[in-house]
């Protein structure tokens, strides 16, 4: 297969990258430790072309952040900087440019767990964590970060407590809040907060439905698990103590795989053993009838 007219071992394709390499760091290299990002992929590309697995990995390793000193680093690279917590932020955006300038839209950064920043006991270092996203979110709305998207996770608490969330720096809670009409109840998509729904009792039974199939595709089995007893398994599921606060997806589809797993690899033991007999029986339905199957759930 040719790449740009050619062949993938061509010293002309070898040329056209090391080509492209240099022009797009040399386009990096007037914003923030654009120089030093563009040696590290010069470095890189060298590694490649002349078969040094050791500066390839010193390369890697450099933009994982995961060199401890500056001196270490230019021992090994020649750069004089390393990425760390201060300055993480500014290589996310040259990492947005120059996946931009190799063909792609840009680059999306997904940053999960919010609330650890919530649980942040020290005031000052909370409200430290709080302006760097307020920096982010002006990169990103200001221009100054075209290419990045940034998403956060977290939960209402992590948001909206007037103490130690979101809400707290008022900067960010003026940029954040909801409008007039978009705190009437309806999720406005293009805002920068999205609420998530909780997923129903009926959505968990479709997922659960997924997961049965997928698990009898990848170890290549005929899936026997039947609509009512996916309904069974999740009548004692929601059955449990305490499973109005404490149920959640992620315990669901945790005890559902081990019971496939179980299931799967002791064909002996049925699923009455294992889950228990159901006291009540449904109304007979078809497979897909759904209705029908959670005629018996208290939603």
């Amino acid at each position: 297969m040719k790449e740009n007219g050619y062949m993938p071992d061509s010293p002309q394709l070898g040329e056209e990258v090391e080509q492209r390499i240099y022009t797009v760091a040399s386009e990096m290299r007037g914003l923030v430790h654009g120089f030093d990002f563009a040696k590290v992929l010069a470095a890189y590309w060298n590694g490649h072309k002349h078969g040094e697995d050791e500066l390839k990995q010193d390369a890697l390793r450099w933009l994982r952040g995961e060199f401890a000193t500056r001196t270490e680093a230019r021992k090994a690279l020649g750069v004089g900087v390393i990425i760390d917590d201060d300055n993480w932020y500014d290589y996310m955006k040259l990492w947005a440019e120059f996946t931009g300038a190799i063909g792609y839209k840009g680059l999306l950064l997904f940053i999960d767990e919010g609330v650890n920043l919530y649980k942040i006991t020290n005031s000052i270092s909370r409200q430290s964590n709080y302006e760097k996203l307020l920096t982010m979110f002006n990169d990103t709305m200001q221009g100054k970060a075209e290419r990045l998207g940034i998403f956060i996770g977290g939960t209402p608490q992590f948001v909206e407590d007037g103490r130690r969330g979101l809400f707290s720096y008022e900067a960010l809670r003026s940029r954040l809040v909801a409008g007039r009409y978009g705190a009437a109840g309806l999720n406005n998509f293009t805002g920068p907060i999205i609420a998530l729904e909780m997923l129903s009792h009926e959505e968990i039974l479709v997922l659960l439905q997924k997961l049965r199939d997928i698990h009898a595709l990848h170890y290549g089995y005929e899936a026997r698990l039947t609509q009512e007893q996916l309904v069974h398994f999740m009548e004692e599921a929601v059955s449990r103590l305490g499973a109005d606060e404490l149920l959640t997806p992620r315990e669901v589809v945790r005890d559902f795989m081990d019971l496939l797993h179980t299931l799967s690899q002791h064909p002996e033991i049925s699923f009455e053993k294992l889950v228990g007999e159901r006291t009540s029986k449904p109304a007979a339905a078809e497979e897909n009838e759904l209705d029908g199957l959670l005629a018996e759930f208290d939603l």
